[in-house]
């Protein structure tokens, strides 16, 4: 049929597309040029997009499909049509995020690796106004990250004078900017002249440097960075088309965490992004959320591991900040609390974001709240209950089991009618592949 033609075409160009790139990768990686890892971070970010936009308008054309009864085509007939088509439809949709789910997961694992790489070199750099009071030089890279050396205030004009004739190296990393573009950043360095040396240290962790080390950019006075992502155009203009457009958009400070794993520090740097600057508070304005670790290593801080894209969360413009929660041995997730009410109904959650394997992935989604007592569902229909989730270890696996404890009423035949009746469930979740999966008693 039509569909499963498409779906062979799309799967088949998929994974050409990804042993392409993974050859390409498994030779460029070969190579320490700096030149050579920041075009192809360019390029597996662009192949990133294409994936992201190309699949999801396969996808909203799918949901467009409709099937419409014949002229010379019975009721029966058509609802017989209409059910495998819709079974036929729901298996491309599945295969087709599968799919997506696959490539971006090679991607960002190569993203990742350019991100996590160090290259020794020389790097290019702006001399600031010297504060004799304090007695240090501003430093600007690439026009973008600002550092700091401390310079004696008997040594300061001389070195300014020279400042072309010094020598400038350091251990550089890459990230891409606003624009898609590879740049260099500093991890750490010194400047030598006349036989001394300025050291640039990177020892205590800032905010404002991880968010440029994330995005290549940030504002320090609006507390915003922005980058290039595809939306749906409901989120840029209101409109119902279901196609995506590339969206200047605008990063911000979530929360930021500390854990330490195998007694290496750590730091977790949340943000939410919106479209706008100005309301995003829409009762379905979600918010994209973007994650990125950081480890010390050598008495300096470095990206470990980034997606600027794990995913839409919450309502009216706003997701609640999350918490570290340790899921297993040497196993960390993000952890979300989500809340939602319409017409009478009140539902919440929990969604767990494995923080462990090169990429964030949702491992664990999980109702912990329910309540549509004040809706018009008749009382058999209605109920009311909170749950809480624990993690308990699990014989010898890396990954603990959730144990998912709920209380509260629902409707109950007592007798003759319906009655809102008290309830205890407990229900056991284990991690498989990936995700964690109800047992069944």
């Amino acid at each position: 049929m039509e569909i499963q033609k498409s779906n062979q075409c799309l799967i088949s160009l998929g994974l050409y597309g990804i042993l392409f790139l993974i050859i390409s990768v498994s030779q460029i990686f070969a190579q320490t040029d700096i030149e050579t890892s920041k075009k192809l971070l360019e390029k597996l970010n662009q192949q990133l997009i294409e994936i992201d936009a190309d699949q999801r308008n396969e996808l909203n054309a799918l949901q467009k499909r409709s099937s419409v009864k014949g002229e010379f085509e019975t009721t029966k007939k058509f609802d017989e049509r209409s059910k495998k088509e819709e079974t036929e439809w729901n298996s491309l949709y599945n295969q087709i995020d599968s799919q997506q789910g696959i490539d971006r997961e090679k991607i960002y694992k190569e993203i990742n690796r350019i991100l996590s790489k160090e290259f020794s070199g020389v790097f290019q750099v702006d001399l600031g106004v010297y504060d004799a009071d304090k007695q240090v030089f501003p430093l600007l890279i690439n026009k973008t990250f600002k550092e700091f050396i401390v310079v004696p205030l008997g040594e300061a004009r001389e070195l300014k004078e020279n400042f072309s004739k010094a020598e400038k190296t350091g251990i550089l990393g890459v990230v891409l900017d606003s624009k898609n573009q590879a740049i260099e950043y500093l991890i750490s360095g010194q400047i030598k002249y006349n036989g001394k040396v300025y050291n640039i240290t990177t020892n205590t962790f800032s905010n404002s440097r991880a968010m440029r080390m994330l995005f290549g950019n940030y504002d320090d006075t609006s507390k915003y960075a922005t980058w290039t992502l595809y939306l749906q155009k409901f989120y840029v203009d209101g409109s119902d088309e279901d196609v995506y457009v590339p969206v200047t958009v605008y990063a911000k400070i979530l929360a930021i965490k500390s854990y330490t794993d195998q007694n290496q520090e750590k730091r977790v740097l949340i943000t939410q992004t919106a479209p706008t600057l100005e309301d995003n508070s829409c009762h379905a304005c979600s918010v994209t959320i973007s994650v990125a670790v950081f480890s010390k290593q050598n008495d300096y801080w470095k990206i470990e591991q980034a997606q600027k894209n794990t995913g839409r969360y919450g309502s009216f413009g706003e997701v609640s900040p999350p918490i570290i929660v340790k899921i297993g041995i040497n196993r960390y997730a993000l952890k979300y609390d989500s809340f939602y009410m319409n017409m009478g109904e009140a539902a919440g959650g929990e969604q767990y974001i494995t923080l462990d394997g090169g990429l964030f992935n949702e491992i664990f989604n999980v109702s912990t709240h329910q309540d549509n007592t004040a809706s018009m569902a008749s009382i058999k229909d209605q109920m009311s209950s909170n749950s809480k989730v624990i993690f308990k270890p699990f014989s010898d696996s890396v990954y603990f089991d959730a144990i998912v404890s709920t209380s509260g009423k629902r409707g109950k035949k007592i007798g003759n009618r319906y009655m809102l009746s008290p309830f205890v469930q407990t229900d056991l979740y284990r991690c498989s592949d990936g995700k964690y999966l109800l047992v069944k008693k």
